[in-house]
């Protein structure tokens, strides 16, 4: 999983020993960094290490914005995986140290519900795209303002000249 949204960029990191986090994959093997643990975007601690992906641990959601998800240990007893736990038996890796896909898909949904909520992010976009339209709007009107009457104005857009003169008189001059 590595997926963008405005502001965020999300993976699911293996989590190797040492403080290790996995952000990529190079040479066969996943790529790690150590991230400082401050508030805020993540920060490199140091360079990146090239390492066996067999030695996961577990598996974290990361976000850019610094948002970490819970930790999905991996056990090494079958007896003693419980999913609701997060504890997972995952006997066998790759070099990559990718989780499994069920894994994967719960990590994603975990990011999911960090992210502003779809009804709000919907408020939002409109929200920028109605600005957007009066910046267009703004424009229209000191251009057709240069050969047009604020009654001419009005009428297009079923406001009074004087509704039309008082919105946009300060931008037309």
């Amino acid at each position: 999983m590595s997926v963008d949204h405005p502001g965020h960029e999300g993976w699911d990191a293996p989590v190797l020993p040492g403080g290790w986090y996995g952000v990529g994959a190079k040479d066969g093997r996943a790529l790690a960094r150590r991230f400082a643990d401050a508030p805020g975007p993540l920060q490199e601690d140091g360079e990146a290490s090239v390492q066996d992906g067999r030695h996961v641990v577990g598996w974290q959601a990361m976000c850019e914005c610094g948002w970490r998800g819970p930790r999905w240990t991996r056990v090494d007893q079958v007896q003693d995986a419980d999913e609701q736990s997060r504890l997972v038996h995952v006997p066998d890796l790759d070099s990559y140290g990718d989780a499994p896909d069920h894994i994967v898909q719960a990590i994603y949904d975990e990011w999911q519900e960090h992210l502003e909520p779809p009804l709000l992010l919907a408020v939002r976009d409109a929200s920028q795209e109605a600005a957007a339209a009066q910046d267009r709007l703004a424009a229209a009107v000191a251009a057709a303002r240069a050969e047009h009457s604020w009654a001419d104005i009005g009428a297009v857009i079923g406001i009074s000249r004087q509704a039309a003169h008082e919105r946009w008189s300060k931008i037309t001059g």
